[in-house]
């Protein structure tokens, strides 16, 4: 026994070689068929509507099943393979039990066709084997097109349940880029709002600025116009405080010749009077030896 394990179970192989006889198209072929009992997670494909020939005296129509191939030639994993239908020669007194997949449990196993005595007459026998395999295989057949429509079923549900996961994670992408764009919008309206508040407080600034330029202006010009005011103010005083130096000086200067006359007058006064002193003196004095009249006036 040797133990396979794969992507559709374990299958456990026993092969024991039976004689028969196969004619197919008319030509007797004479092989042996191997009797394999396989056990499987997974059912079989559903079996094929194989074309059955007319009936052949002395012999038994073996229909088509499904076999399982563990390996290929190239190594790979196994795959299932289409049996045709033979024809076996019949063996008088026995009769030959037909094999197929049977269900136990959770696992499918496949039980070879045989050859068995049979009892009674053994022709009958067959018939009823073949009868009870037909029936059997139709009520498979059945079961595996109800298991199919069920499988169908399901992967139609398992499509409806992923178009509805594409359809939500669409969905939800679609969400996504929608808060993404309305993240962006709010960032651009916030950038927005932020460049008008620079804008504005840029234009505040400016305006500030140019305010302070004209009241610093305003402020210049009332300034010089007040130095300019104070400029003719202390003009108009160094004017006003030169005519009035000039005419305290033509004061001075008239005072200084009045004074002048004033003291030539009166040394003119003292003159004449010194001189009609003199006058006098000589007058009324006689001249006496030795004196001269005029030393005194040439001491003077």
């Amino acid at each position: 026994m040797r133990a396979l394990r794969n992507g559709l179970g374990i299958v456990l192989i026993t092969a024991t070689l039976l004689g028969a006889s196969v004619s197919s198209a008319g030509v007797d072929i004479n092989i042996r068929l191997p009797s394999v009992r396989i056990e499987l997670r997974d059912p079989p494909p559903p079996l094929r509507d194989e074309w059955v020939p007319k009936a052949r005296r002395g012999y038994i129509w073996h229909p088509g099943y499904w076999r399982w191939d563990a390996y290929d030639a190239r190594g790979d994993r196994g795959d299932w393979v289409w049996v045709p239908g033979v024809w076996l020669r019949e063996r008088p007194g026995r009769v030959w039990l037909y094999g197929g997949w049977q269900q136990r449990d959770e696992r499918w196993i496949y039980e070879p066709g045989h050859w068995t005595r049979g009892t009674g007459d053994w022709r009958a026998h067959q018939r009823r084997e073949w009868d009870r395999w037909a029936h059997e295989r139709e009520r498979q057949h059945d079961e595996w097109a109800r298991e199919q429509r069920a499988r169908e079923e399901r992967i139609r549900e398992h499509e409806a349940r992923e178009r509805e996961q594409r359809q939500w994670q669409e969905e939800q992408r679609e969400r996504e880029r929608a808060e993404e764009r309305a993240r962006e919008q709010e960032r651009r309206e916030a950038q927005w709002r932020e460049e008008e508040r620079r804008r504005q407080e840029i234009a505040q600034r400016e305006h500030e600025l140019r305010e302070r330029e004209r009241q610093q202006s305003e402020f210049r010009r009332r300034e010089e116009e007040r130095e300019r005011r104070e400029g003719v103010q202390r003009e108009h005083a160094r004017r006003e405080a030169e005519q009035r130096d000039r005419q305290a000086q033509e004061v001075m200067r008239r005072e200084r010749d009045r004074l002048r006359e004033e003291a030539e007058r009166r040394e003119r006064e003292r003159r004449d009077a010194e001189l009609r002193q003199r006058e006098d003196t000589r007058r009324h004095l006689p001249n006496q030896p030795g004196r001269d009249p005029n030393g005194a006036a040439a001491r003077m």
